[in-house]
Formats: C-alpha cells, sequence, structure tokens
C-alpha cells in the first residue's frame, strides 16, 4: 500500500475530491464506538480548518486516490495547533530539570515565564491501517519541526488519558509534565517532547505530499 500526507482543506478544495473526502470524514473508524477523535474528524475538522484555528492532516491511501475513479481513503489523521506554556510551575519539580532547561535555553525563569510550542490536538489511525502510530507521529514531529523553523516554536505537547499511553509516549520521548482530573474521573495526562528531539532525518522524503505549510 502507497500512502501519502494531505492537508485537509487541499482535499475539501478539490472539486474532484470533495464529495468523496466529506464521505471519508465520516467513515473513518478508529475502532472505538465512543471515542471523540472520530467525532472531531466529522463534526469539527473542516470548520476549524476553514477557521485557521489548526490544521488537520489526513493520510491517504494513494493506490485509491489515483484510481481510475478516485476515492479518498482516510489511513490516520492528526490535527496541530499552536500552544503556549507557562513553565514557572515546572520550575519547582526536579524531575522536570531536563525539560526545563531545553525550553529556557540560557534564560532564567522569571514571574510568567511563556514558552512557545506545538499541540497534537488530535491523534488516531483506522483500525485497518497497519503502520504503528510513532511512523505517523513521525509525519507530525516532521510538520511541527518545519513549522517551527518558519516562525519559532520550540516544544511539542499532547494528552493522553492511559497510564499505558503514558508509558508509551514516554518511549517515545516525551516527558509527562502534569495530569488533571475530568469531570468524569478520567485521569489525563500532559506529555512535551523538545522539537526536533528523536526525529528520523528526511522522515517524510519518500511519501507523496501535499503539505501546504
Amino acid at each position: 500500500m502507497r500512502f501519502g500526507i494531505y492537508r485537509l482543506s487541499a482535499l475539501i478544495e478539490n472539486n474532484e475530491l470533495q464529495a468523496s473526502t466529506y464521505e471519508a470524514l465520516r467513515e473513518f473508524d478508529c475502532g472505538y464506538k465512543a471515542d471523540d477523535v472520530m467525532g472531531y474528524l466529522r463534526n469539527s475538522a473542516v470548520n476549524d480548518d476553514k477557521a485557521g484555528r489548526c490544521r488537520t492532516y489526513l493520510i491517504i491511501d494513494l493506490d485509491e486516490i489515483y484510481a481510475q475513479t478516485p476515492k479518498v481513503r482516510i489511513l490516520a489523521y492528526f490535527t496541530i495547533t499552536q500552544h503556549s506554556l507557562d513553565i514557572t510551575e515546572l520550575a519547582t519539580d526536579e524531575s522536570m530539570t531536563e525539560a526545563l532547561d531545553y525550553l529556557l535555553g540560557d534564560r532564567e525563569v522569571n514571574a510568567s515565564h511563556i514558552a512557545s510550542g506545538y499541540l497534537i490536538a488530535q491523534f488516531a489511525k483506522d483500525k485497518s491501517f497497519y503502520q504503528s502510530a510513532k511512523g505517523f507521529l513521525q509525519f507530525a514531529q516532521e510538520i511541527i519541526e518545519r513549522a517551527s523553523g518558519l516562525v519559532g516554536g520550540v516544544y511539542i505537547v499532547l494528552d493522553c488519558n492511559a497510564e499505558k499511553l503514558r508509558e508509551y509516549y514516554q518511549d517515545l520521548g516525551f516527558t509527562c509534565i502534569g495530569e488533571r482530573n475530568e469531570a468524569n474521573g478520567e485521569c489525563i495526562y500532559q506529555m512535551l517532547k523538545p522539537i526536533g528531539q528523536g526525529l528520523e532525518a528526511g522522515f517524510l522524503g519518500n511519501v507523496q505530499k501535499d503539505i501546504g505549510l
């Protein structure tokens, strides 16, 4: 299977693929019945992208999009948006020393020190897609690194809702910088990683893409 990365808006604005793209948004299935990542893709992703609140990228099946009758099939997707982080509270936590040193550089923490970065707000793959999560995390990281080179930003942050996922992201170089309890009792972990850390150079080189940064 060949696959490529396309910005959602690039497909929506393509007259030949628009109807198929909307159908693919409705058909995307990550395998969890009550998962909000499916609801977001179906109900909010297009409007949020058009409004400039974030950017959603689709990993699609190229064999189907270049077939005689083109069809969009979403294998995975992720949504990226800008993020700011008050890092003064991290200065009191000894386990955050390495992450704090990276975020500050040569500067010292002041009363209201804000660091800029990027949030991977949504992140899911179709239940039928064989590629590992690590694979398309690399896609998201390289896009973020390109954006950082253009406009700045020093970290990537994402949330996860299970201890097993927290350990998984830690193995990928993320550090847990906090946790919160939702109204339903669910514990959410906030994971942070410096931009560029653990990224395989040129990871997108052999993947067809219409990223539109």
